[in-house]
């Protein structure tokens, strides 16, 4: 269990009241039916959205490859025989690229979405007497710039810890590593070596979240 008095990344504000006595189940409005439904509403979307967006990268930057070596000649210039050809050739793998890297990319943007339903619905199951973080704060200080370098490990690690309160299996090493990597794909450069292992991490953390917290689950009477 995780030591909440040495915890650096507890909600603000938060009490450390006890915990729930294990098997006294999370009241929720939500079936864990509906869960699993918007999870794989969530894996889908991220995960072939991923692999769209990642072949019109490829299909891009082979467009590129082919435009710079394909249409020169001895490295003395363009070949005036063959620049037909060769746009279009550059032309047929570009815009195939750039319409896949933009389906890609909204549905990545769906995804995020459904994941931040998923989190306000969590955070709305965890919710105690002292816990001062809402399921509304939880989420939307998600998208304020800079302060979400902070607030990124408060919304998932911060969850992650609530639900270990209660006796849940959740993922806290996985939400501190997606924290990490969160900071680090916003930043020059380091972003090209963190975007990859950030896309893949997310889905097994809200994965984890949302299986963790399905056993304390019941419905009210």
């Amino acid at each position: 269990m995780i030591d909440e008095a040495h915890n650096p990344y507890r909600a603000p504000g938060a009490t450390l009241e006890p915990a729930p006595a294990q098997g006294e189940g999370l009241p929720s409005p939500w079936s864990p039916a509906q869960f699993r439904k918007l999870l794989r509403i969530y894996s889908l979307l991220h995960w072939i959205g991923l692999g769209v967006f990642l072949v019109g990268t490829a299909l891009y930057i082979g467009a590129v490859v082919l435009m710079i070596s394909g249409m020169m000649r001895d490295g003395r210039g363009p070949d005036p025989d063959r620049v037909n050809e060769h746009l279009a050739g550059f032309l047929g793998m570009l815009l195939p690229g750039f319409i896949a890297m933009m389906a890609g990319f909204g549905m990545w943007i769906a995804s995020v979405v459904i994941a931040a339903i998923l989190g306000y619905r969590l955070w709305t199951l965890v919710q105690r007497p002292g816990l001062t973080t809402t399921p509304g704060q939880a989420v939307g200080f998600q998208f304020i710039p800079f302060f979400n370098f902070y607030w990124i490990f408060v919304a998932w690690r911060g969850l992650a810890v609530e639900l270990r309160r209660r006796g849940a299996h959740a993922p806290v090493g996985l939400a501190t590593a997606a924290g990490v990597l969160f900071i680090l794909n916003c930043l020059p450069y380091l972003n090209v070596l963190a975007m990859l292992p950030f896309a893949i991490v997310v889905p097994f953390m809200v994965r984890g979240l949302v299986l963790g917290a399905l056993p304390l689950l019941r419905r009210p009477a």
